[in-house]
């Protein structure tokens, strides 16, 4: 076997330096871009911004320096911005990102063009989540069911951006299916009243967000049980944290019950928990709503890690009773 020549030995270090190089800048790129996305607001349209580094660094460098790219984004961003969520979210992450990595080297080194290694590397990354999914129940215990990952997480099928549409109108391209079934649109037959609810949502509060999500269902739940009028017939004292998010579960409650500030029927309270009081007027009756900070929790993570209208979607499509605690109470003016 030949020994390779001098030159030849100085390109190779020349490219292993390089790979590190444009590696370091994609680890960097991947933490630094999700934290301007989401300072931007930018929901709805929502972008994948982590995974784009990481595939263009997969089409670039070594299947090597691909696999440490894929591994160490995830974990130095949430070590740094707490995105994602540690657990379970990061390791998850982590095993998907290496996929998409690795397989877009080893393809771009079989001489295939980027414009076919890509996509391929992207379906790769789709196709191996249910399996990451299998494993992560036992080993990271976690708790979301698999049909429940599944529609909400695993036709998030683009990477680097997911394409989805102003409310109202329907979605085009690779991630049709998930925007789509997110927002209740049913193609050729209308719309569903999950995406009138979202639709509503999103003109009063500017995006639908779990707990503006978790605010509608409390305050209709609570209406319900007391067989109340909204508007006028309700009186509502709304406990929370005096800042976003936890805060936005009162607009959530001022739209489902009616209750506003102008009418002066509804009350902020500051405080550690997220709960509603609603009185009927009528009746005196009054009823204490409390939400499930788990399932709420869960939703957040959805938010941070693909989108609004799918932590909205997933909000709604909740169980009451897995969702809500409602108790009789006495009015407490």
């Amino acid at each position: 076997m030949t020994e390779p020549s001098a030159s030849e030995q100085t390109a190779a270090r020349h490219e292993r330096t390089r790979d590190l190089v444009f590696g370091g800048m994609m680890i960097a790129l991947g933490v630094l871009a999700p934290i301007a996305f989401h300072a931007a607001g930018w929901g709805g349209a929502i972008f994948l911004p982590m995974h784009l580094p990481v595939l263009m660094a997969g089409l670039l460098v070594s299947w090597r320096v691909a696999l440490f790219v894929g591994l160490l984004t995830p974990i130095v961003s949430s070590a740094l911005t707490g995105m994602p969520p540690p657990l379970p979210t990061t390791p998850i992450m982590a095993v998907e990102l290496i996929v998409l990595a690795v397989a877009a080297s080893l393809l771009r080194r079989t001489g295939m063009s980027v414009w076919v290694a890509a996509p391929l590397a992207i379906g790769a990354r789709i196709a191996i989540r249910p399996a990451i999914f299998l494993l992560a129940v036992p080993l990271l215990q976690v708790e979301a069911g698999f049909r429940e990952f599944v529609i909400v997480t695993l036709p998030a099928g683009l990477a680097g951006h997911r394409v989805a549409d102003t409310p109202g109108t329907d979605v085009s391209g690779p991630d049709r299916g998930a925007a789509n079934r997110a927002r209740g649109v049913e193609h050729g037959r209308g719309r569903s009243p999950m995406s009138e609810t979202l639709d509503l949502i999103c003109r009063i509060h500017g995006h639908v967000g779990p707990y503006v999500v978790a605010g509608v269902r409390a305050g209709e739940r609570a209406l319900e049980h007391l067989d109340a009028r909204p508007h006028f017939g309700v009186d509502a004292i709304v406990t929370a944290p005096d800042a976003p998010p936890p805060s936005c579960f009162i607009d959530g409650v001022q739209l489902s019950t009616g209750c506003t500030l102008g009418k002066r029927n509804i009350e902020h309270v500051i405080g550690e928990t997220v709960e509603l009081i609603l009185r009927n007027r009528d009746t005196g009756e009054a009823v204490r709503v409390v939400l499930n900070q788990d399932l709420v929790a869960r939703a957040v993570e959805i938010l941070q890690t693909r989108s609004d209208v799918e932590a909205g979607a997933f909000m709604l499509e909740c169980p009451w009773d897995e969702l809500l605690t409602l108790e009789a109470c006495q009015w407490p003016r």
